[in-house]
């Protein structure tokens, strides 16, 4: 075995022996996007007197300077409020009414930015008294978006489908097109800093590359402020638009990469140093926005996704400026491609290292990997990394026989673009999966049984379950909720004291009685695979079970 597949095989047995002592000793502390996980009047609530208030709990901060919230009522009309402020460190948001709501429909619209920057809105809908029965949900669009029935909590783009609209497909274009720029141009810059000089006439072409990658940076950098900003704020207002820019984490990031992009035109190829001091400033700025922002402890994901940044611009600038200046690097082709092909093997460890150490603060275990669209792409990504590695080690190889390389370095490039394609796309899902009420329903020929939690997320839920029996059959001797965690099969079956309650929802059946038992408590203490069990025990001792699994995360 050649000296370059033999190193190739220590760095992957490296990152698998990585791999699995992380997976054993590194704790995992993470956050999604931000989700709404309570609010106050809850959602499809019904209050006898309308609240002077509604407060809405996230799982993680939000912006601060930016967000919004309505009230509105079965016409549309926004409700007057005294005010909205951010509470609790940035996890609460709470709007003021002026007067309470009288009797009636109504839909609480909110839009915010979490702290990694990325939207998210939603609308539920609450009912005071007890209104005429057509009066309805609210058929119309709010702060932008169509409220959709079940509409309780979203996260803009959280999903990748073919059904997605031209804005969203626009979206993922410009994150991605701005995302390989970024790179060409700030590894191109690195590179010439640090390689020979070469020929006059190498000296030109490269300098004309650098420009040429600069002004495609900026222009692609200004797209991606407009598409991403409008995503954010839209119409509402050129107020917003500048409190967006000045007091949000994400948009000074947005002007400090803008500013310093223009600086560039200014200071590029004048000194070697200076270069290397602009790109690394020209990737911080990056770095300390997306996922990186949303999870604690950050200083430890900020470097990380900076070390991820700069190990990834080596990689693709490296590859990019040596397929384009191939036919004109002269008598410094062998210094070049020598240079390339050692940075970019290091480059790829680093990604691989770096990536794995995200992976593990990002998501509290690895087998969350399988249940959504960012697990997916992240493993994709990493059976082409590893593909590069074995690909760049070859390339190594026949650098030292002297045998033609430009074959093997057009399929580097072809994976770095898949991969740089990957990366666009899933740095802007949430890694971790969304938690989502559960509702369970099931009809039968002599009893229909429901059970419903609410918001469904480790800690404390509200548990509402309702028994159908027929008419004049009686109430049903015993009703027993109880929840089995099929992760910790030795911890045993929690029992949920669910209780009666004068229930008004209008979800009545012909010829059947509705019986409605309800909680509030901690009864699903952690996150994982739960079964929950329901029995009832109707007047004349007939069982009957109902079951259901679901995943909270």
């Amino acid at each position: 075995m050649s000296r370059s597949l033999r190193t190739a095989a220590g760095v992957l047995a490296l990152v698998a022996v990585l791999f699995t002592a992380l997976g054993v000793f590194m704790p995992g502390t993470a956050d999604a996007h931000a989700q709404m996980v309570q609010a106050v009047p809850a959602a499809d609530s019904r209050l006898e007197t309308g609240p002077s208030s509604v407060t809405l709990k996230f799982n993680e901060a939000i912006e601060e300077q930016l967000y919004n919230i309505n009230v509105l009522n079965a016409k549309g009309a926004k409700l007057g409020s005294a005010g909205a402020r951010v509470t609790e460190n940035g996890t609460v948001l709470r709007l003021e009414l002026k007067q309470k709501p009288g009797e009636g429909v109504y839909t609480v619209s909110y839009s915010v930015i979490s702290a990694d920057g990325h939207p998210v809105e939603g609308a539920y809908v609450f009912t005071v008294g007890d209104p005429p029965a057509t009066e309805d949900v609210p058929k119309f669009p709010i702060e932008g978006h169509e409220l959709h029935e079940g509409d309780h909590a979203g996260h803009v783009n959280q999903q990748v489908s073919w059904d997605m609209d031209l804005q969203q497909y626009v979206q993922f274009a410009v994150r991605i097109a701005y995302y390989i720029a970024l790179l060409i141009l700030s590894g191109w810059v690195l590179w010439n800093a640090v390689l020979p000089i070469g020929s006059q006439d190498l000296q030109t072409s490269l300098k004309d590359g650098m420009l040429l990658a600069q002004r495609a940076q900026l222009l692609l950098l200004l797209l991606y402020i407009f598409v991403h900003a409008w995503n954010l704020v839209g119409q509402q207002g050129l107020n917003q638009w500048s409190r967006l820019f000045t007091q949000t984490d994400v948009g000074l990031s947005w002007m400090v990469s803008l500013v310093w992009s223009f600086v560039g035109f200014v200071i590029l190829g004048r000194n070697r140093m200076m270069d290397i001091v602009w790109v690394m400033v020209l990737l911080s700025a990056k770095a300390m926005t997306g996922h990186a922002a949303g999870f604690d402890p950050q200083w430890l994901t900020v470097s990380l996704n900076y070390a991820h940044l700069l190990a990834s611009a080596v990689w693709v600038g490296g590859v990019t400026l040596l397929l384009v200046q191939w036919r004109k690097l002269g008598e410094v082709k062998e210094a070049y491609v020598s240079a390339v092909s050692r940075g970019a093997l290091w480059s790829i460890v680093a990604l691989i290292a770096t990536g794995i150490l995200s992976t593990f603060v990002f998501l509290p275990r690895i087998d969350y990997l399988l249940y959504t669209q960012w697990g997916e792409f992240l493993i994709l990504k990493t059976v082409l990394v590893l593909t590069v590695l074995v690909v760049g080690a070859y390339l190594r190889n026949r650098i030292k026989k002297g045998k033609a390389l430009s074959e093997l370095l057009k399929l580097d490039a072809g994976l770095m673009a898949a991969i740089l394609v990957i990366v666009g796309i899933f740095t802007y899902i949430s890694p971790l999966p969304a938690n989502e009420p559960l509702y369970f329903h099931e009809m039968g020929e002599t009893q229909h049984g429901t059970v419903r939690i609410s918001p469904n997320v480790p800690g404390v839920n509200t548990f509402t379950v309702k028994v159908f029996l027929p008419e004049n059959r009686g109430e049903p001797k015993q009703v027993l909720l109880r929840m089995h965690p099929l992760d910790r099969p030795e911890t045993g079956a929690i029992t949920v004291p669910v209780k009666a309650f004068k229930d008004e929802d209008f979800d009545a059946f012909t010829g059947f009685e509705k019986y409605a038992y309800k909680v509030e408590g901690p009864y699903l203490p952690f996150a994982g695979k739960w079964l929950v069990e329901l029995r009832v025990l109707d007047p004349e001792d007939n069982e009957k079970v109902y079951k259901t699994e679901m995943r909270i995360y």
